[in-house]
């Protein structure tokens, strides 16, 4: 990612509003001196209507790498962003700083990008290392079903190597198969700022309403007529 989409999205964030727990429901701009919640999420819509991750989602790169891994040709599922903040001191559900791992899609990948250094002290994306793989996880831990699990749970199971941390610079894009567990461990001080793009095999699963494009470039207007199976999760309002 250059330095120039990484200061214009951190522009954004800081003056675009955001939703907040536990209703969600009225934006509201982040201040990072007094925030309000510890996390603040961006409107799906908002977000698709921004030229820089509109650029993001036509790079052939990125697709790519989607394509190779999905084993398919791809489907832009959606994009997501938010601030993580250090308004609690003990990790959040809402803020999915508790391990668990997602169902969203028959299969899918997403990919991170930290718009914001990221330490072990402001929130690094957690994971357990192979626990993506089909048939891996504990019957134990399942048992439990889709829940949030404390790090001594899942302590029972695994071994201290197989717990990773992605700690890197704003820039830094990593790729994730979230079938894994995984969290975003809890903000001490500072803030986080993530933008994650969501490829996948199929819309079949989990209900997302199409994304509605109300401003575009005219390149991603040029893009989306040519591909239609890639962003068949995408409706322009004209």
């Amino acid at each position: 990612m250059t330095p120039q989409t990484i200061e214009s999205l951190y522009t954004y964030a800081s003056n675009e509003g955001a939703f907040i727990p536990p209703t969600y429901e009225k934006k509201v701009v982040y201040n990072s001196i007094n925030p309000l919640a510890e996390i603040y999420r961006f409107h799906i819509t908002d977000l698709i209507n921004n030229y820089d991750i509109q650029a993001l989602v036509m790079d052939p790169v990125l697709i790519n790498i989607a394509r190779n891994y999905l084993a398919c040709e791809p489907i832009f599922d959606f994009p997501a962003m938010w601030w993580s903040t250090a308004y609690l001191k003990e990790p959040s559900v809402e803020a999915a700083q508790l391990y668990h791992f997602d169902m969203d899609r028959i299969k899918w990948l997403k990919l991170f990008f930290y718009l914001t250094d990221v330490t072990s002290e402001n929130g690094p994306h957690c994971y357990i290392r192979g626990s993506h793989i089909p048939g891996t996880k504990p019957k134990e831990l399942l048992a439990l079903g889709y829940t949030r699990i404390p790090d001594d749970g899942l302590k029972l199971y695994y071994k201290p190597d197989d717990f990773k941390q992605v700690q890197a610079k704003a820039g830094a894009i990593f790729a994730g198969d979230t079938m894994c567990f995984h969290k975003g461990s809890m903000i001490k001080k500072g803030e986080r700022l993530v933008l994650e793009l969501q490829y996948t095999s199929s819309l079949f699963g989990a209900v997302q309403p199409k994304m509605v494009v109300k401003k575009s470039s005219e390149s991603f207007r040029t893009f989306c007529k040519k591909e239609k199976r890639y962003v068949s999760n995408i409706h322009f309002n004209d």
